[in-house]
């Protein structure tokens, strides 16, 4: 957060040797807010990061997650239609194939 600018009254020495000391306080007050503010950017670039390393390794999970239940849903539908024919067979139907 910005400090508010201050003034400076110049007790002795010019009206330009006090805008300068102000300038300077300025300056220095300025430098550290950007300091601060870069090492802000920094912390939230470094959990943005890690947010993005989490989020990859849980889509990774979920895609896998999706193709075993995908496998899973086939392997039903096989034996779903094995079923089928078997019934079919066993009551005196011929078989689709």
């Amino acid at each position: 957060m910005l400090a508010p600018m201050r003034t400076f009254k110049a007790e002795k020495g010019s009206p330009l040797e006090a805008a300068v000391a102000l300038l300077i306080h300025n300056e220095a007050e300025f430098l550290a807010t950007e300091r601060e503010t870069r090492r802000e950017i920094a912390k939230i670039d470094r959990e943005m990061i890690e947010l993005k390393r989490e989020a990859d390794a849980r889509f990774a999970r979920i895609e896998k997650t999706l193709a075993e239940h995908g496998q899973l849903l086939q392997k039903h539908n096989e034996l779903i239609e094995w079923l089928i024919d078997a019934i079919r067979e066993k009551i005196g139907f011929k078989s689709k194939k």
